[in-house]
């Protein structure tokens, strides 16, 4: 025996230790990449070029105030928008409690979903989530095209 000792590792160990080391450089890719995006949307809404997107936000704030209280058996009156970026949703309900909290509990929401749409599909439950979010945003837009009375949020909106 000469002294040295080799050893040997199945190739069905060499194969998990090498997923697990990509696993976890990926996890840190995954990080760095949602870092420099949360860099570039704070960035963006300092800039001109977020106004757009602090109508939209507002919007959907809004749409979630006016759904909620159509589903505890309320109306939506109308849907304002202001060049300043707030906006007021005009409703009645019996109950204000759920449409009160409705604005900020839903715009993430929708929100996710629109980066549902974002991801393509590329399996069956993709195509199934990707569906999903088509029909509900059509359904938002919808609704709030037909409570929208004033003409600054005619103008606001397709921006």
């Amino acid at each position: 025996m000469t002294g040295r000792y080799r050893s040997r590792i199945s190739p069905q160990i060499q194969a998990k230790k090498q997923a697990q080391s990509q696993t976890s450089s990926s996890k840190l890719s995954d990080l760095s990449w949602m870092l420099i995006m949360a860099g570039f949307a704070v960035a963006l809404k300092q800039s001109v070029l977020g106004i757009p997107f602090s109508y939209f936000t507002t919007y959907f704030h809004e749409l979630g105030h006016g759904l909620v209280a159509v589903l505890v058996g309320g109306e939506i009156d109308r849907i304002e928008l202001n060049l300043d970026g707030s906006g007021a949703c005009y409703y009645w309900a019996s109950s204000h409690v759920l449409p009160a909290l409705a604005g900020y509990a839903l715009t993430p929401i929708f929100g996710a979903l629109i980066f549902m749409l974002g991801l393509g599909v590329r399996d069956r439950n993709s195509r199934i989530k990707y569906w999903l979010a088509v029909g509900v945003l059509g359904t938002m837009f919808s609704v709030g095209i037909f409570h929208i009375r004033d003409l600054v949020t005619l103008l606001i909106l397709p921006a």
